[in-house]
């Protein structure tokens, strides 16, 4: 008896394995690319905008904020928001899981068609006014939210391992 307690008291203490092992997550998913500061902000996307060229590019690189209502919203370096819809009521779920792959931080190349813009009225109340129907004072307004309708997006990924 006196022999059972004292194993039963040394496997206690000493942890066993379970026979299952651990593989590290692979560097792909760790070491993530940035984006540099050179690439333009939302700001300076507006600034840019004229009579000549009153168009929003159609690929922006932004990080990944969340899932906001139907849009995906992502931001830039200086942390203004940008609007991508990717469906078109809460019922719709044909991207829920193309979306549901999205890490939130991470730095992503976004490609969407622009539909119109988020312009506030009285500081709080926003109203979307779709494409035709806003004005470059619309798009230009810093604090006007561009919405574009989601085609695709890329995961910027660090080639390189850093020491």
């Amino acid at each position: 008896m006196k022999q059972f307690l004292l194993l039963s008291a040394i496997l206690c203490i000493i942890p066993t394995s379970d026979g299952r092992r651990l593989d590290a997550e692979p560097a792909g998913n760790t070491y993530r690319g940035t984006i540099t500061l050179k690439e333009p902000r939302a700001l300076d996307i507006k600034e840019s905008l004229t009579d000549s060229s009153p168009n929003y590019p159609e690929t922006i690189k932004l990080y990944y904020q969340g899932l906001k209502e139907n849009y995906v919203v992502f931001y830039d370096w200086n942390g203004h928001t940008l609007y991508y819809k990717y469906r078109d009521n809460k019922f719709d779920r044909r991207f829920k899981k193309y979306v549901s792959r999205l890490a939130a931080g991470a730095p992503y190349e976004v490609t969407g068609e622009y539909q119109g813009v988020f312009v506030f009225e009285n500081k709080t109340i926003r109203r979307f006014k779709k494409k035709g129907e806003d004005t470059l004072a619309d798009r230009k307004e810093k604090q006007s939210i561009p919405v574009f309708q989601l085609v695709k997006y890329r995961e910027l990924i660090l080639e390189e391992i850093i020491f």
